[in-house]
């Protein structure tokens, strides 16, 4: 009976519009948390990049080795 009762809930919250709904909103923000660090993630390698290219190019006009820290 308890089996019967418990199915027969789960069953009516799945299928209900609500739960549709408020899947479908979760879904999509968590592929769009997905999109949004992967943009962060190439946005700040491309900046750590850009960084190191210019350390290098500073480092390259150096003549004074107790200059370099």
């Amino acid at each position: 009976m308890l089996k019967i009762l418990i199915e027969k809930e789960i069953k009516d919250a799945v299928l209900s519009t609500k739960f549709a709904v408020t899947f479908l909103i979760c879904s999509v923000m968590i592929l769009l948390s997905f999109y949004v660090g992967a943009k962060n993630y190439q946005v700040s390698k491309q900046r750590y990049e850009a960084a190191v290219k210019e350390n290098l190019r500073q480092l390259e006009g150096l003549t004074d080795w107790m200059a370099v820290n």
